[in-house]
C-alpha cells in the first residue's frame, strides 16, 4: 500500500488502520472526534471525484455519507454491514435486488444538482473510442441507439451493483459512485454483470429477466431499455478491460446471453 498521505488535522482522526481494498483507490478506517467510526478514502484520479461530490450532494439519502473533502481525501461515514453481494452468494438473489432497485429510489427521493457530473454519452463514448475493437458491433449500435433516444437526463450513481451497496443502521446505502448525469435506465445496468463469486448466477437467463422484471416494475422504468443499457453496459466493460489490459471473459460470455435476453 502506498504511503499514508496527510490527512487534515481538523479531522481529529486516531487509530488509523488500511483497509484492503480491489479497486485503484486507498481506504483507511479510523476513529474520528465527534463522528465516531469513519473511513478515509485517497481517490486516485480528479475525474473520480464527480461520484465523490455526488455522494457529498446526496447527504446521507440512499447513500454513505460524505462529511468532508480535503483535496482527493474524502472522509466518509463507516458502514459496517454486510453488501447486497453478500445476500446474493447466500442465495438470496431476487431479495438483493429488490433492495438494489429500492436504493436507487431513495437516491432518487433527494433532489440533487447535476452540476459537474460526467454526461454518460461522454463517459460511453470515451469508453468505446480505448476499446472499440474488442466490442461487437451489434452491441455498439445498440449502446449508440440508447443514447440517440434519450430521455431527460438524471443524475446517476454511475457504478451501482451488489458489492456497492452495505447495510448500515441506516439501510441499504450506496457507495463508490461515478457521478453521471444521463438516462435513468442505465443506473441499474451493472447490476446485470454482479456480483463476483456468483458467475453461473450472473449468466442464467431466468435470473437476467426476472431482474429486468423486478426493476421495471420498482422503478417504472421500460423493461426493454432495462436490458438495452444491460447489453450496453457489458459492452462497455469489454472495452474498458481492452483498453487496460484486463480479462473480460465472463463479459464476454455474458454479452450474448443478455443479448438473447432482450430479444426474448
Amino acid at each position: 500500500m502506498p504511503a499514508r498521505p496527510a490527512f487534515p488535522s481538523k479531522w481529529g482522526l486516531r487509530l488509523l488502520e488500511p483497509i484492503t481494498h480491489g479497486g485503484p483507490n486507498q481506504l483507511w478506517r479510523a476513529q474520528s472526534t465527534g463522528l465516531g467510526a469513519v473511513v478515509v478514502k485517497a481517490v486516485e484520479a480528479d475525474d473520480e471525484m464527480p461520484g465523490v461530490d455526488f455522494l457529498r450532494r446526496l447527504d446521507g439519502c440512499g447513500a454513505v455519507r460524505v462529511f468532508d473533502v480535503s483535496g482527493r481525501l474524502a472522509l466518509m461515514e463507516y458502514l459496517p454491514g454486510e453488501a447486497l453481494g453478500d445476500m446474493v452468494r447466500g442465495g438470496r438473489d431476487s431479495a438483493a435486488t429488490a433492495h438494489l432497485a429500492d436504493t436507487v429510489i431513495r437516491m432518487r427521493s433527494c433532489a440533487v444538482s447535476g452540476t459537474g457530473l460526467k454526461p454518460l454519452a461522454a463517459h460511453v463514448d470515451q469508453v468505446f473510442t480505448l476499446g472499440l475493437d474488442a466490442v461487437p458491433r451489434e452491441a455498439v449500435e445498440i449502446a449508440r441507439a440508447l443514447l440517440d433516444s434519450a430521455p431527460e437526463p438524471v443524475p446517476l450513481h454511475g457504478d451501482l451493483h451488489h458489492d456497492n451497496v452495505i447495510w448500515a443502521p441506516r439501510g441499504w446505502l450506496a457507495i463508490d459512485a461515478k457521478g453521471l448525469i444521463g438516462d435513468p435506465a442505465c443506473e441499474t445496468a451493472n447490476a446485470f454483470r454482479n456480483p463476483v463469486g456468483a458467475e453461473a448466477l450472473v449468466q442464467a437467463p431466468a435470473r437476467i429477466l426476472e431482474m429486468a422484471d423486478i426493476f421495471a416494475a420498482r422503478l417504472g422504468l421500460n423493461r426493454q431499455r432495462l436490458l438495452d443499457w444491460a447489453v450496453a453496459q457489458c459492452a462497455i466493460a469489454m472495452a474498458w478491460s481492452h483498453a487496460s489490459g484486463g480479462d473480460s471473459a465472463s463479459d464476454k460470455a455474458l454479452l450474448p446471453v443478455l443479448m438473447q435476453a432482450r430479444a426474448a
